[in-house]
C-alpha cells in the first residue's frame, strides 16, 4: 500500500490551493468581463444576457470557495491576485472602445475558450470526486455559454449591415403585455 509523506501531502495541498486560486480568479475575471461587456453593448436584451452570465460566473466563485472549505482550505480571499487578468479578457477593452458588438462578443467567446482550457487542465489532475463533479458541471456551463455567445456573434455580424436588433428569442421568452 502506498503511503504519502507529510511533505507530499503538504505539496499536494499547495498544488490544490494554487489550482483553486487560478479557477477562482478565472471565474472572477469572467464575471467582471461579462459585466463590462454588458455595459458596452447597446442591445438591452443582450445586455441582460451578459449580466446574467456575469452573475452566474460570480456564483461559481462561491461554489469553488465552498468546495475548498470541504477540502479543508479557507479560500475566501483566493482569486484576488493583484494585477492579474485572465488572458481571455485582455482584449475586451479594445473591442469595447470600438463599440462593435460582434467584436465584443468575439472577445467574450475567446475568454470562454480560455476558461474552458483552465478547467480542462484542472480536471486532468487527481482530485476529490466532489471537486471533479463541480468542475465538470461548471465547465459544461461555460461551454454552453461559449456556444450561445458564438451563435449570437454570428447573428450580430449578419445583422450589422441591416442595423437590426439582435434577436435573442432562444435565450429569452417573448414579453407579453
Amino acid at each position: 500500500m502506498e503511503t504519502t509523506t507529510v511533505e507530499q501531502q503538504v505539496e499536494q495541498n499547495q498544488e490544490l490551493r494554487v489550482l483553486l486560486e487560478i479557477l477562482i480568479q478565472t471565474c472572477r475575471d469572467g464575471g467582471i468581463g461579462f459585466r463590462d461587456a454588458a455595459k458596452a453593448i447597446h442591445d438591452p436584451q443582450l445586455q441582460g444576457l451578459l449580466d446574467r452570465y456575469a452573475v452566474r460566473r460570480m456564483s461559481f466563485v462561491g461554489e469553488l470557495q465552498l468546495e475548498a472549505k470541504h477540502q479543508g482550505m479557507d479560500m475566501d480571499a483566493a482569486g484576488n491576485l493583484p494585477g492579474t487578468l485572465h488572458k481571455g479578457w485582455l482584449n475586451l477593452n479594445a473591442a469595447m472602445t470600438s463599440g462593435d458588438e460582434a467584436a465584443i462578443l468575439l472577445e467574450c467567446e475567446h475568454a470562454e475558450d480560455a476558461a474552458v482550457e483552465e478547467y480542462v487542465k484542472a480536471m486532468q489532475r487527481d482530485l476529490a470526486p466532489s471537486l471533479l463533479r463541480l468542475l465538470g458541471s461548471q465547465c459544461n456551463q461555460i461551454e454552453e455559454v461559449r456556444e450561445q455567445i458564438h451563435k449570437l456573434r454570428l447573428t450580430c455580424q449578419r445583422q450589422a449591415d441591416g442595423k437590426e436588433g439582435l434577436a435573442l428569442e432562444s435565450q429569452n421568452p417573448p414579453a407579453t403585455d
